[in-house]
């Protein structure tokens, strides 16, 4: 593994870990992660061609899981391969019907990379009727909280992972939550095995010159989406 892609895996891992430990999932590595067991649970990730998103499929599937997603139909042949079982056009107007037949109404967790207004309703839509546990990395819309009772409702921060206060204005403030900071190690020593092993493909790169100051010179990039399906590392150092 190169410096820039183990720069790229870091806080991904981490944000992952937690949404595994918000939806109540195994993370004990499953004996056979790649067989065709049909009985294995189904977990949507929407989003699943971000950085966060590429990981989380492979998570899950190595701990035993059924991980789909959605993603612009261009992006299918990355998520595949990183594991998705399959994969959906998140503009389709039948993107949440399409997940439920998929899954036969048995879909129980949803990850959501997104957490705009468009993604908890589609997440919302697919899970299925016996409801659920829904996890999302950024704040939801409030009003989704009363759209389905047996849909159990979470949205993370990954810095609460350091065991200190988070100090940002309004809902995004948290105070010290130290049971974070020791999963958050425990966690870390599970993924460092798992890359050991070289189980885990980090997300396609795009490495940019010119170090730190290069950064904000590049935020219209981000801005305009010019990037998608791929994440940018700037290396800082002569290493």
């Amino acid at each position: 593994m190169t410096f820039e892609e183990a720069a790229s895996v870091g806080m991904g891992l981490m944000t992952v870990g937690l949404l595994f430990r918000s939806l109540g999932l195994q993370t004990q590595i499953s004996p056979s992660p790649d067989s065709t067991n049909t009985n294995k649970p189904f977990v949507l990730v929407y989003g699943g061609s971000t950085a966060t998103g590429t990981l989380a499929i492979q998570m899950l599937r190595l701990h035993g899981y059924q991980p789909i997603t959605t993603c612009s139909p261009r992006h299918f042949p990355l998520v595949k391969q990183r594991g998705a079982t399959a994969a959906f056009d998140y503009v389709s107007r039948t993107c949440k019907e399409d997940i439920r037949a998929y899954t036969k109404g048995t879909l129980a967790f949803a990850m959501d990379c997104i957490a705009d207004s468009h993604a908890t309703t589609v997440c919302y839509g697919a899970i299925g009727g016996d409801g659920g546990r829904y996890c999302a990395l950024d704040r939801y819309p409030p009003r989704l909280e009363g759209r389905r009772q047996n849909i159990q409702p979470e949205w993370i921060h990954s810095a609460t992972i350091f065991g200190e206060d988070v100090q940002l204005a309004g809902s995004y403030h948290r105070t010290a939550r130290p049971e974070d900071r020791e999963f958050a190690i425990e966690w870390a020593r599970h993924c460092t095995h798992i890359l050991a092993r070289e189980e885990l493909q980090t997300h396609p790169l795009q490495v940019q010159k010119g170090g730190l100051p290069r950064i904000v010179g590049d935020l219209p990039l981000l801005r305009s989406k010019q990037i998608s399906g791929r994440k940018l590392v700037y290396p800082v150092g002569s290493a």
